[in-house]
């Protein structure tokens, strides 16, 4: 258990400090005692293998000896963040059965709590029988509950056994270990996984725990005065906010010099932070991890390098009794194909609290292992060839528009590349009529110029993934635990165009805005817009030429349009073009035959000279990669042919 593991290092070491908050220190013997003191508390009001106790605390040495004597009492702790909305505590008090909650200066009458309340300021919680408790829990006993937030709205609480952590806890020290002379900073917010590495890889080798004010927890200044204070070697940083540190730090070195390793998780890294990064560093490890809540923190590790060029940040390979699947349709993915990841191993949880429904949906029998569970993750990936995992995005994160499927992270990376831009996040957004946008969020010390930005787009990107819009933000919308908000990111006005505004000058400037304004979508449109600009693409450029055509007989060709976008240069083009009334094609009444054309007639009888030629066929081959479900593509061929009459017909 986690206890018996930070136990074991007290009587290694019992002396070395092991907690420090500013100025208040407590060594392993005093951590020990205290938090046997209370844990002999709780169990005398009942906590036992699997009570959950409730915990409400800001960052403080009070923290750390709550949540160790909760464990000690054989219970599992369920960290609560005082400044949550009170509907939300409710909740998860309620949800979470528990009956104890133990907090500190938080006022909790309104949260409609029935259970016991603990106040862990009162000094004499910790001044009672100190010595060492019979073992309360074991291995497959519940560690803790983290609740994460759920797509029904109401969030979800993962249930973690010891043994999840105890697998992590000597995997992280075999990979980034800590000696007595070490010190991780705890800076994450303990509602959520990452903090878990915080709270307890600091022991595994006799090393100190030092605590960030939980006031400045997103104030990098300050995280940047505890690393120099004390003399920090192991921090975890989201990588957003790691960017924030590249940024803020410069080249005052001096400040953070006691670094070794710094652990990047919680969204994707970016290949321009890591080499912001090395840019500056030389003798300090990077390291990117992944892993869902689900998983039990990390699930996968990469080992950056200073030297090498990135088109991506690889997640990877597994940690220690973990498993990874590429997996589609139930079937392994071969190197280079993607699918969603999916794991299995000692870091699985035990599933979702009071939610079986949902575990049995997530935590599936694992095909390609028979008797273990492996959890779906709803991330995509794919193999490399190194035997790394590169992520790609979420799977619902792969949009399609007008028939293309998308990845909106692939424009993201091929944004980054540009000079100017610091930071780019890329959303689709919902024009009029359900047409959707894809919209490009962009920091930059510069003045962007969008027109600059779509043609290097262009230049590596196929048409339809460059960004209609463009937003400059000074900073990205962040949630409480540094993630970056996507519901945040303000949206575009859909009127604004990169032109002052120029009204109509005539009654077709006037019908040609009035005809755009239909197909795009917007209302105020000038006569120096720029269609392509405002959102047009090659399937709306067709319709408003059949719209020109319907309503001015006029014709004008997709090459001209694209030559001249504006209502300007399309006007005086329409006006010296000659006129081609616009005719409906009649349609003919259905019938069992129709008569061939004269062409058709001509290719019928010289087919009958020469029976076996193959002079008409128009003969194609592709080139498929991966696993190929013959049956499948052969209903698709069917489904076409029975859909499209002009594929049934032939010459009798």
């Amino acid at each position: 258990t986690i206890q018996e593991l930070f136990e074991s290092q007290v009587e290694k070491t019992p002396d070395n400090i092991a907690v420090i908050f500013e100025d208040k220190k407590l060594t392993y013997r005093e951590l020990n005692e205290k938090s046997n003191s209370l844990a002999r508390i709780l169990r005398t009001k009942g906590v036992k293998a699997d009570s959950i106790v409730a915990i409400m605390i800001d960052k403080s040495v009070e923290m750390i000896i709550g949540i160790m004597g909760i464990l000690k009492a054989g219970g599992a702790y369920l960290p609560i963040d005082p400044s949550s909305p009170s509907d939300r505590i409710k909740y998860m008090l309620k949800d979470s059965g528990t009956n104890i909650l133990l907090k500190k200066d938080v006022f909790v009458k309104k949260l409609e709590f029935s259970g016991e309340v603990i106040e862990l300021f009162d000094s004499s919680l910790f001044v009672g029988d100190i010595n060492k408790l019979e073992k309360g829990s074991s291995a497959n006993n519940l560690a803790y509950v983290i609740y994460t937030s759920g797509t029904t709205g109401k969030p979800k609480g993962v249930l973690i056994e010891h043994r999840n952590v105890v697998n992590l806890l000597n995997h992280m020290q075999i990979r980034y270990p800590i000696q007595q002379n070490d010190v991780y900073l705890l800076k994450t917010n303990y509602i959520f996984d990452v903090s878990v590495t915080e709270l307890f890889s600091w022991f595994m080798g006799g090393g100190t725990l030092a605590i960030n004010k939980h006031d400045n927890q997103k104030d990098m200044n300050n995280i940047i005065d505890s690393i120099k204070r004390y003399k920090v070697t192991h921090i975890n940083f989201v990588p957003s906010m790691l960017s924030v540190f590249n940024e803020v730090i410069g080249n005052d070195l001096e400040k953070v010099n006691s670094l070794k390793y710094v652990l990047a998780a919680g969204e994707e890294l970016k290949p321009r932070v890591v080499y912001d990064f090395y840019n500056k560093f030389n003798n300090v490890k990077l390291e990117n991890l992944y892993g869902p809540t689900e998983t039990t923190v990390y699930a996968s590790m990469y080992s950056t390098d200073k030297g090498k060029q990135y088109r991506s940040i690889p997640i990877g390979v597994s940690t220690q009794n973990a498993k990874l699947f590429v997996v589609n349709n139930n079937k392994l993915q071969p190197v280079g194909i993607p699918g969603e990841l999916c794991i299995s191993g000692d870091g699985l949880a035990r599933g979702y609290l009071n939610n079986q429904e949902l575990t049995a949906e997530k935590f599936v029998d694992n095909p390609f292992e028979q008797g273990t569970k492996m959890y779906k993750t709803g991330d995509l990936v794919r193999w490399l060839t190194d035997g790394n995992i590169e992520f790609l995005g979420r799977i619902d994160n792969q949009v399609k528009i007008r028939g293309f499927r998308i990845e909106l992270g692939e424009i993201e990376n091929k944004l980054l590349k540009h000079e100017d831009v610091k930071e780019a996040t890329v959303i689709v957004i919902e024009g009029k009529e359900d047409d959707k946008h894809i919209c490009a969020y962009i920091i930059s010390d510069k003045e962007i110029n969008e027109l600059n930005l779509k043609e290097h787009l262009k230049e590596n990107l196929p048409e339809y993934m460059v960004p209609s819009y463009f937003v400059k933000l000074e900073e990205m919308p962040i949630t409480s635990n540094g993630k970056l908000d996507r519901r945040a990111l303000s949206k575009p006005n859909l009127d604004e165009r990169l032109t002052s505004y120029e009204a109509p000058r005539n009654n077709l400037e006037q019908t040609l805005i009035r005809i755009w304004s239909q197909v795009l979508g917007i209302d105020k449109i000038g006569i120096n817009d720029n269609f392509f600009e405002l959102g047009g693409h090659s399937l709306r450029a067709m319709v408003l030429i059949s719209k020109i055509h319907k309503e001015l007989n006029k014709e004008i060709t997709l090459k001209e349009l694209f030559k001249l976008p504006t209502i300007k240069e399309l006007n005086e083009l329409i006006e010296n073009s000659q006129e081609n009334p616009y005719s409906k094609i009649q349609k003919v009444e259905e019938r069992e035959y129709y008569e061939a054309s004269s062409a058709q007639k001509r290719m019928y009888i010289i087919k009958g000279f020469d029976k076996e030629s193959i002079a008409y066929n128009m003969p194609e081959v592709f080139e498929i990669e991966g696993i190929i479900d013959k049956n499948k593509i052969e209903d698709t061929f069917r489904k076409l042919v029975k859909r499209h009459e002009a594929l049934r017909t032939y010459f009798e």
